[in-house]
């Protein structure tokens, strides 16, 4: 009997180690190398994806400031070649009494008379004023006053059309198509009544672009009638 037994024991002492010795099943889940391989492969690509959005918000920035830069620019080329299309002969009175030429101008400004809209109840017309150019620092102004003869006092009403003008260079082409760079000419003094044949334009931007025009000036048989 107690052979039996021993024998027993023992037999129940195996099967008992055999079933600890079993591996146990894996446990689902990743390993902390896992997880740091799978943390750096983000951060890659969360950094290349950083630098593709922000080269497109770089350039997307620079599109919009370009597109800006030019709307501007041909506002300002639009509303200087719209006067100067209704410039008037003809010299004016100035606040204290003196005379002022047609068009007096120089290489980085000008001054002239020209037929004005207007409106009223009894509808729209067009009366004579008198506006300059003149740049201030890198600002180009347009000053415009409601008459030609005017009373002392009278302040202009000043509009900027751009903060961002390096230089502004005009010439005026005289009757014979010379390039001058002021106007009225000294001789002879009666060519202080009339206009120059046309203005040559040329504005240099903050960043170095350089925009160009011509504008004809009317002639006094062409020019539009105005209104009371």
């Amino acid at each position: 009997i107690h052979g039996d037994g021993s024998s027993m024991s023992a037999g129940v002492f195996r099967r008992t180690c055999r079933h600890h010795a079993r591996p146990r099943a894996a446990v689902g889940g990743f390993t902390l190398l896992e997880l740091l391989l799978a943390l750096a492969i983000f951060s890659v690509l969360a950094l290349v994806a950083w630098g593709g959005l922000s080269a497109v918000t770089q350039q997307t920035g620079a599109m919009r400031a370009a597109a800006e830069r030019l709307a501007t620019q041909q506002q300002l080329l639009a509303t200087l070649r719209r006067d100067l299309e209704q410039a008037l002969p003809g010299s004016v009175r100035g606040a204290y009494g003196e005379v002022l030429p047609a068009l007096v101008g120089g290489e980085e400004g000008l001054e002239f008379s020209r037929l004005g809209a207007v409106s009223t109840t009894e509808g729209r017309f067009l009366r004579p004023e008198r506006v300059r150019y003149r740049r201030d620092g890198r600002v180009l102004l347009r000053e415009r006053w409601p008459a030609l003869n005017l009373a002392p006092g009278t302040v202009a009403q000043r509009r900027a059309l751009s903060g961002a003008v390096e230089r502004l260079r005009l010439r005026y082409v005289d009757a014979d198509g010379r390039p001058r760079p002021d106007w009225p000419p000294r001789e002879p003094a009666a060519l202080a009544a009339t206009l120059p044949r046309a203005v040559e334009i040329e504005v240099t931007e903050a960043g170095g672009t350089v925009w160009r025009s011509v504008v004809l000036l009317p002639e006094p048989a062409r020019l539009p009638r105005s209104g009371p």
